[in-house]
């Protein structure tokens, strides 16, 4: 436990008593070898980085939607 911040030690506590964490970028790998190397798995997803999805990633992937509709169009 001494590889460990005591902030990212007290945010995995916290976790365990209450299912409920705040923590900052500095705690997250931390918190992210604690779950990984104590459980639970519930912790390892909430600390592993999330893909956003953007504006501007749904317009170009209606973009994309568009040139693949109209290039494969079956109608003969």
């Amino acid at each position: 436990m001494r590889d460990y911040s005591a902030l990212a030690l007290r945010c995995y506590v916290q976790f365990l008593y209450s299912s409920s964490i705040e923590w900052t970028s500095e705690e997250m790998s931390d918190l992210l070898k604690l779950a990984t190397a104590y459980g639970p798995v519930e912790l390892i997803s909430l600390c592993q980085p999330q893909q956003t999805f953007t504006s501007t990633d749904a317009a170009d992937l209606g973009n994309s939607a568009n040139k693949h509709s109209n290039s494969n169009d079956c109608s003969g």
